[in-house]
């Protein structure tokens, strides 16, 4: 396993009939339903069959391979080897650390402060750079 990868956490298994929420934004309409879909491989191979387990984690599989090396594509800055590298190296089950969302900026700031690690006086002074310069951006544009 690569530096940059770690095992993704398993979820519990499903035990009995799943609740399901489908919502419809063109009519605002909603209905909720129990399904079975299996606790876990062998039950879900028994109610549906091998060939349909697979091909759903066949399905499923080529989407999240695909969402991966998009990632990478969608930063122009990386070149398309690394996009194919990704891929090549890419395994279902297991998540690129550091690929997660951005931290929130302002969140990361208040963090500091509730910890210790900056003062409210050092916030201030942080924010009123931060002002000043998309001030100086505004004026410019």
């Amino acid at each position: 396993m690569a530096d940059n990868q770690a095992p993704q956490a398993e979820a519990p298994a499903p035990t009995g009939d799943l609740d399901i929420t489908v919502k419809s934004p063109k009519t605002s309409r909603e209905v909720s339903l129990k399904k079975n879909l299996g606790a876990n491989l062998a039950d879900a191979v028994r109610l549906f069959g091998e060939d349909v387990v697979f091909s759903i984690f066949r399905a499923q599989a080529v989407i999240k391979l695909q969402a991966t090396v998009r990632g990478v594509l969608d930063k122009a800055e990386n070149a398309v080897e690394k996009a194919l590298e990704t891929g090549n190296a890419w395994k279902p089950g297991v998540v690129r650390v550091g690929g997660g969302p951005k931290k929130n900026p302002m969140q990361a700031l208040l963090e500091q402060v509730k910890t210790g690690k900056l003062s409210k006086q050092d916030l201030r002074a942080e924010l009123e750079r931060q002002l000043a310069a998309l001030t100086v951006e505004d004026e410019e544009g």
